[in-house]
């Protein structure tokens, strides 16, 4: 995993946080020794998402009102640019699919990717607090926004 954290600018500490983000549900369908795959961790990185990239806009376009902003964190927060993140870093080959899924091209599927996307910022955020989630957030998504 050290080429993905690498990728990432973070280091987790609880690799099995890691493991679990890179698990699509195919794969803990077809594992019995399998016990969770990626999906609550998806929940959370979504709201840790929202709050950086609110957080973001917030402080840096001062002249911004509400609408803006909203819209301004909804365009980065999407499946497009959270999919092209992926993509830089190389992540489709770091998750782990069920076999129906991955014969089908499931690591290059934009909702997959910008999901598991998603369930890193959630994992970082349990292994390391808002900190940690930020450094994924400005070393791998902000690099790539639309609007810089």
């Amino acid at each position: 995993m050290t080429h993905l954290e690498t990728s990432l600018g973070y280091t987790f500490r609880d690799q099995r946080l890691l493991l679990t983000a890179l698990t699509h549900p195919s794969f803990r369908h077809e594992q019995t020794d399998v016990e969770e795959d990626h999906q609550r961790l998806e929940f959370l990185g979504d709201a840790v998402l929202g709050l950086l990239a609110a957080d973001f806009y917030y402080r840096t376009c001062e002249t911004g009102d509400e609408g803006q902003l909203t819209r301004l964190r909804v365009t980065l927060a999407s499946t497009i640019p959270l999919a092209r993140a992926a993509r830089a870093i190389g992540l489709g080959a770091h998750i782990r699919l069920g076999r129906g899924e991955l014969e089908s091209g499931g690591m290059e599927r934009d909702t997959l990717l910008a999901d598991t996307m998603e369930a890193l910022l959630g994992a970082a955020y349990l292994d390391g607090g808002m900190p940690a989630a930020d450094c994924i957030f400005a070393n791998v998504i902000l690099p790539l926004r639309k609007d810089a």
